[in-house]
């Protein structure tokens, strides 16, 4: 399968890498019903990350490079953001399913995202796929997170968790959620590591109060470093 604390230095480092994504032609998001099999969604992707941006000089001497990717993140976040009011996720299979769909999409435009990333977009085919084989999980747990945060509040005593765009499940009572199908194996393929992981990671994102910005440079770290 293919796709497959701030020190001196490290800042240095980020902001020496600094990005200016605005000659580039824009990836847009999109939301696909084709986007169910994970066959296909691996082809788009890998498809995606056949095309090889080249770096601009202008890059090496651009700003902030956590400031550039909030930018790029924020219109992410837009397109994937809960639409009020979310309704519990029911346990049927026909619901999970609809939320496998709702993922395939999420990785698709993550990784179109990523593509509008001078650096990451300039990477060779194998080495964006390696990459991104290690960072769409730590991605998605972040990101859902922060949605969930925005959401329903900063109050510690809520572990109400936003899955897709229009459901939420209650992380303190998840016995029994899914149904042993067919149809829902691939769900939770993709739900799983992320549901056992989601509690502690959403009471700290509410305790610290995390931003956009913050979430953005967290990326980055997860990003670059995810091999580490």
């Amino acid at each position: 399968m293919k796709f497959e604390k701030d020190g001196p230095n490290g800042n240095q480092k980020l902001i020496e890498a600094g990005l200016n994504v605005k000659n580039l032609s824009p990836t847009s998001l999109t939301f696909n019903d084709k986007f169910e099999n994970i066959e296909i969604i691996l082809q788009e992707i890998n498809n995606i990350f056949q095309i090889k941006g080249s770096l601009p000089l202008d890059l090496i001497v651009a700003s902030n490079i956590t400031k550039e990717f909030s930018r790029i993140l924020s219109e992410f976040l837009d397109t994937i953001k809960p639409q009020s009011p979310l309704t519990k996720l029911k346990k049927e299979a026909d619901e999970i399913l609809k939320q496998h769909l709702f993922l395939g999409n999420y990785f698709v435009n993550l990784a179109k995202m990523l593509s509008k990333f001078p650096y990451f977009v300039s990477l060779d085919f194998n080495e964006k796929n390696a990459l991104f084989k290690r960072f769409w999980q730590i991605f998605h747990i972040l990101e859902r997170c922060y949605q969930a945060a925005e959401y329903f509040g900063e109050d510690l005593n809520d572990f109400r968790f936003v899955i897709g765009n229009k459901h939420f499940v209650d992380l303190e009572n998840l016995h029994d959620f899914f149904n042993e199908t067919e149809k829902s194996k691939d769900a939770q393929i993709f739900l799983t590591p992320l549901l056992n992981r989601a509690p502690y990671i959403l009471t700290l994102f509410k305790r610290l109060r995390i931003t956009v910005v913050e979430l953005a440079y967290i990326s980055l770290l997860a990003l670059w470093f995810c091999f580490a």
